[in-house]
């Protein structure tokens, strides 16, 4: 046994950080009721407008918490920010068992909303300066697109088992694969005590949490080419989170059963997991400032093909895919953007920060998207077209470009 727990103390490691994190994040994404959640809700009894409201409800309290939050990570370490994250996340998973009115529902939202905010930005910071503690910090694309894969797989099996248990829409189905979904959310709980924060956070804890604030706010302040370019790239990707919400309905108006929807959603894991595992082989091939360009050009089509010919089912099926392979490629190389813009001390207030604007934002397209979806399911996809085209206006420049234009 002691031979055992030793194993175990030896294991918790920085060195260790990304490969603990890449399976928590495997197991965390186990779940079963993804492919029919807002077929879900529309069986309890919501709407549309009421599914984009939820997400609305969870950006706001985001928005509340994420200073807070952000400091409190930079205070008290990554590790117990990740973990206050998992349970908040598991009691608002647990409330849709007993969500019978819009309230609960809103209830849930909050609660996840404020989950996201121990996250947001934390988990980027501590694959980062575990990888800076070995001097591999330039690995981050590669590293982050692993651990951002590591969902895929499992929601690929999981969609598909989901998907068939729940292809009745009956509420034994609905409860039994969410109850199913919280005990692999549980291991996800025990892997993050495995976690170990880097020595930099020493230096981090040793800051007053106002002066965190203080030093991020300024930080922001003197980079006004990563605020102004963090602002386009929210333009062009927060609309993905609205069609996020409506591509169940959307599908299933288009044609496809319930438990196809289960087996796209298994393809499309697949195909991001593939993709997300070859992101330096990319960009080894294409720039990353091209690749930004690229993706964002290739949003702005697929949302003008939904508008247009999305009561075509091959067409929905199409702009599907590639919406999701969009949003999740783009994730691993923003984070490698983003993190070498940051030179603070104060890496997990700064990601706050950007992320509370960025729900200032979710609030505003969200909000306004919502109110478009009561006029038809396609009229979003116009909402979101625009919102892409304004996001395309703002300049993308790297640090590296900075850095050229400002050294001797």
């Amino acid at each position: 046994m002691s031979n055992f727990i030793n194993y175990l103390m030896s294991f918790i490691s920085v060195k260790n950080n990304p490969k603990i994190f890449f399976w928590a994040q495997f197991f965390g994404s186990i779940s079963f009721i993804t492919p029919v959640l807002s077929l879900f809700y529309l069986h309890r009894g919501l709407t549309l407008s009421d599914i984009l409201l939820l997400f609305v409800i969870d950006v706001v309290f985001s928005l509340i918490f994420e200073v807070p939050t952000g400091t409190i990570a930079d205070k008290y370490g990554h590790k117990i920010s990740l973990i206050i994250s998992q349970i908040l996340l598991i009691f608002s998973i647990t409330l849709w068992i007993f969500a019978f009115e819009k309230y609960m529902f809103y209830i849930a939202a909050a609660l996840a909303g404020i989950s996201c905010t121990f996250h947001s930005g934390v988990k980027d910071a501590l694959i980062y300066e575990s990888l800076k503690e070995s001097g591999k910090e330039k690995t981050m694309s590669k590293v982050w697109g692993k651990i951002v894969s590591a969902p895929q797989i499992a929601l690929a099996l999981a969609v598909i088992f989901g998907a068939y248990f729940a292809k009745d829409l009956q509420e034994s189905q609905f409860v039994f694969i969410i109850i199913l979904g919280l005990f692999f959310s549980l291991i996800k709980l025990i892997l993050l005590f495995f976690l170990k924060n880097p020595k930099s956070h020493e230096l981090s804890r040793q800051i007053n949490p106002f002066a965190h604030l203080k030093e991020a706010y300024n930080f922001i302040k003197k980079t006004p080419t990563l605020f102004w370019m963090t602002i386009g790239q929210m333009l062009i990707y927060i609309p993905f989170w609205s069609f996020k919400e409506i591509a169940q309905p959307f599908l299933t108006n288009a044609g496809l059963a319930v438990f196809w929807i289960g087996i796209l959603y298994a393809i499309t894991y697949g195909l991001i997991f593939v993709i997300l595992n070859k992101v330096e082989w990319i960009e080894k091939r294409i720039s990353t400032k091209k690749l930004i360009y690229l993706f964002a050009f290739s949003n702005l089509l697929a949302y003008m093909v939904a508008y247009i010919w999305g009561n075509f089912l091959f067409v929905a099926i199409l702009v599907f895919i590639s919406l999701f392979l969009l949003r999740n490629l783009r994730t691993p190389i923003f984070a490698q953007i983003f993190n070498d813009y940051i030179t603070s001390k104060s890496r997990s207030t700064i990601l706050s920060l950007f992320s509370g604007l960025d729900s200032l934002f979710d609030i505003l397209i969200i909000g306004i998207l919502s109110g478009l979806a009561s006029y038809g399911l396609y009229f979003v996809f116009l909402g979101c077209a625009i919102s892409v085209f304004i996001g395309l206006l703002f300049p993308i420049k790297l640090a590296s470009e900075i850095e050229r234009k400002t050294s001797p």
